[in-house]
């Protein structure tokens, strides 16, 4: 005889539905876990990209350079007073160019020459044997540049020339302010000094004894 067929009870009926569940449940928690790893590791890359980005930032903007910053700073510093020094002169005899004048004259100076001294030891001119940096050619830009602006101040009217007292303290705050950039202290203070001492008591000389040629005298300079 045959044996009867085998129906399934009720409760493999039941078990049926609650396994499928289970799975469907744990594919979307995989899922879920998927997409939380998938978002910590995207979150991960952009911190870590982020840091590297801002640390080439950081490190673009203060970049290592053969003068020390604290002396880089001193000596614009400098600059400035010494360039001040000569500019109050004008500026107290109302002259055109005055303080401010000959104060940014002497800092741009400066500040060419130290650009020059740290292009010369920059990596990528340093290292190559075809680049060769001549700082004579920036003083000669500067010169040039200065003495462009001090022929503004000069002019030439009823047979009188006006302003080369004002154009020649021009070209020596440029001058200073090369000293300066180049780290040398004594040469800028004494020649501050000296040009003080020439337009306060020389002018105060040629005020007393007169002027040595009636057509070349800027009445203007020294009132």
């Amino acid at each position: 005889m045959l044996d009867p067929p085998i129906f399934p009870s009720n409760g493999m009926q039941a078990s049926a539905p609650i396994g499928e569940a289970s799975v469907a449940a744990e594919t979307r928690e995989g899922k879920k876990l998927n997409k939380s790893r998938a978002h910590t590791l995207a979150s991960e890359k952009f911190r870590m990209f982020w840091g590297k980005s801002m640390d080439l930032i950081i490190a673009d903007m203060i970049p290592a350079s053969r003068i020390h910053y604290p002396v880089i700073f001193a000596r614009l510093i400098g600059a400035i007073l010494f360039g001040g020094l000569i500019g109050f002169e004008r500026e107290a005899r109302d002259r055109p160019a005055g303080f401010r004048t000959h104060i940014l004259i002497s800092l741009a100076a400066a500040l060419f020459a130290i650009i020059s001294i740290e292009a010369v030891h920059m990596p990528g001119f340093a290292d190559d044997e075809q680049v060769r940096i001549d700082p004579l050619r920036v003083i000669e830009a500067v010169t040039a540049g200065v003495a462009f602006l001090a022929a503004g101040m000069i002019v030439f009217a009823r047979g009188r020339v006006h302003g080369l007292t004002t154009g020649a303290g021009m070209w020596l705050s440029g001058a200073i302010g090369l000293a300066m950039g180049f780290g040398y202290w004594p040469i800028a203070f004494f020649t501050t000094i000296a040009a003080i001492c020439v337009l306060f008591a020389f002018g105060k000389l040629e005020q007393r004894f007169g002027y040595n040629s009636g057509q070349r005298v800027d009445r203007d300079e020294h009132r």
